[in-house]
């Protein structure tokens, strides 16, 4: 179709859209010309000084690709708002699932130190139990060492020198117990019957000292506990033997065992 400039209508528009002055506009052709296919197809002359207001409904751009400064419109359709809306679909699904990692890895290492810490108590609480068994052991042991029993049974029949020589042995023995864990600070026994404890080597008191009454009857009277033998005395704790049982027999005790 051809149409001439004479053909076209031409319309004044002052203060057009809100903006100063007036606008020419030339229709090149008739909306009923356009047969649906634009809402307006002109040409607008803008004379200096004059101005037309921002308005523009999305279906114009759409439509008619006009070039408008309104930046909500521009936003929707530059290349630069796609890669940004692009990158965050791309970067989300990672993100969230680095987070998901993140938390299970957390969790199954908390777990693997949870047991690690729960496997090592168990074998050091094992441990503290085979140990302290080994150390009554041989504690009840002691109790049937017959230079031990002679000592305290009846040390009258015994010399100066044949005491040295049992006194010795039963250091010695002492300092084996000692020797045998770390666990074990020190070793002594208690004889009533000469107030006197022989003391495994290396106590600071020496190899052997006096028993006040006032310790011997501390000893004798603490609370033992029949199932572990295990007493807790002066912020110490001790595995001790009371030969033969004053409570069962009612009467002084040969001697006492105690293991610090």
């Amino acid at each position: 179709m051809i149409k001439k400039a004479e053909e076209m209508l031409k319309e004044i528009k002052e203060q057009m859209r809100g903006g100063n002055g007036s606008v020419e506009i030339t229709h090149i052709f008739k909306q009923d010309e356009l047969t649906g296919k634009a809402r307006i197809f002109a040409k607008i002359t803008i004379n200096p000084g004059c101005s037309i207001g921002l308005y523009l409904q999305y279906n114009d751009l759409v439509n008619g690709g006009v070039k408008v400064n309104d930046f909500r419109i521009l936003w929707k359709n530059t290349i630069l708002s796609r890669l940004i809306v692009v990158f965050i679909l791309i970067i989300a699904p990672i993100y969230f699932l680095t987070i998901n990692i993140f938390g299970w890895s957390r969790n199954v290492l908390e777990q693997q130190i949870f047991t690690a810490m729960q496997s090592q108590v168990s074998y050091y609480l094992r441990d503290l139990e085979s140990s302290i068994e080994r150390i009554k052991s041989l504690e009840y042991d002691l109790t049937s060492d017959e230079d031990l029993n002679q000592m305290s049974n009846a040390p009258e029949l015994l010399n100066d020198f044949e005491k040295a020589k049992v006194f010795s042995r039963i250091q010695k023995r002492l300092t084996a117990i000692k020797n045998s864990s770390g666990f074990i600070e020190n070793v002594r026994v208690l004889i009533p019957s000469i107030n006197w404890a022989i003391n495994a080597a290396g106590y600071p008191k020496g190899s052997y000292s006096e028993v006040s009454g006032e310790e011997l009857n501390a000893l004798i009277n603490l609370p033992h506990d029949t199932s572990s033998q295990i007493i807790y005395w002066n912020d110490r704790i001790y595995v001790s033997a009371v030969f033969p049982d004053y409570l069962q027999s009612n009467k002084m005790p040969l001697f006492i065992i105690d293991i610090e």
